[in-house]
């Protein structure tokens, strides 16, 4: 299996380094809209057999701009592809949640916000979904659109990585990870973070 794992272009919120959540909505800024067109161009001679993607505006954008340059190419958006949820948070500045992060006495991958979620949960709920794509699509090409947090959760568990360590695997703002799968479950960083064509 190959696996073409794009985060949605760039939003409105991480221009101003806020919390998105899923609550909220956030569009695409215009360079994140320029940058949708840039990924799909760049994955246009791609033969994908199936597209998934968070229903959250900003990656079901991105997605919908990618398969827009597919040749009958179905998109289905699974909530397991979200963004974390930050509850309470979600449209405040990221400092805020930090700051209230570092007093409470939790591990890091445990603390769970009001109406939220905690890291430990999006890394669950993404290599869920992910190890079902590898089983139920072993012999084909996908495309997968999600969100930063959620991709760096993900990537962390496949690296044998603590879940404090997620930012070292958040992509860019379009990015392209392409990741192989020998048998399922079995997942392999074949690329992170290509922005070739930004």
């Amino acid at each position: 299996m190959k696996l073409f794992l794009v985060r949605h272009g760039q939003s409105e919120k991480n221009v101003t380094n806020t919390l998105q959540g899923v609550g909220i909505e956030d569009p695409l800024t215009k360079l994140g809209t320029e940058q949708a067109a840039k990924v799909a161009k760049r994955l246009a001679n791609i033969n994908f057999d199936y597209a998934f993607s968070s229903d959250v505006t900003r990656a079901r954008k991105t997605a919908e701009t990618i398969v827009e340059m597919q040749e009958k190419l179905e998109l289905v958006f699974d909530e397991r592809l979200r963004e974390v949820q930050v509850g309470i948070y979600s449209g405040k500045p990221i400092a805020e949640i930090q700051r209230v992060r570092e007093t409470v006495n939790l591990p890091y991958g445990d603390f769970k916000p009001e109406g939220g979620e905690s890291f430990n949960d999006a890394r669950l709920r993404s290599t869920i979904f992910f190890n079902e794509l590898s089983r139920n699509y072993f012999e084909k090409t996908l495309l997968a659109v999600s969100h930063g947090a959620t991709i760096g959760c993900w990537l962390s568990y496949i690296m044998g990585d603590a879940i404090e360590n997620w930012k070292k695997y958040s992509p860019y703002n379009a990015s392209v990870t392409l990741l192989s799968c020998s048998e399922p479950g079995q997942f392999v960083i074949d690329e992170f973070n290509s922005t070739i064509h930004l």
